[in-house]
């Protein structure tokens, strides 16, 4: 589940940091999200011998039936001790 962290902010907790845009993957086939360094060639050559290293990123991910997410962000929040 994701939320924008309003529930965070209720329990007191405060926002440190912010991404300013990473790169995500999702895949609807199994209901997952992977950082975008899955996908960098030198891991997918481990994982998939076979693919085709001259596409890009993103149409390897997508051969593998993982979509780009647009808008996610990261949040890094830090409890506040009373």
């Amino acid at each position: 589940m994701y939320s924008n962290g309003d529930m965070y902010a209720k329990l007191g907790f405060r926002l440190v940091s912010e991404s300013r845009n990473p790169r995500l993957y999702y895949t609807n086939e199994r209901g997952e999200l992977a950082n975008r360094r899955s996908f960098q060639k030198a891991e997918l050559k481990k994982r998939h011998p076979t693919l085709d290293l001259t596409k890009t990123e993103r149409e390897l991910a997508e051969s593998l039936g993982w979509y780009q997410l647009w808008g996610a962000k990261t949040k890094k929040w830090e409890f506040l001790r009373t």
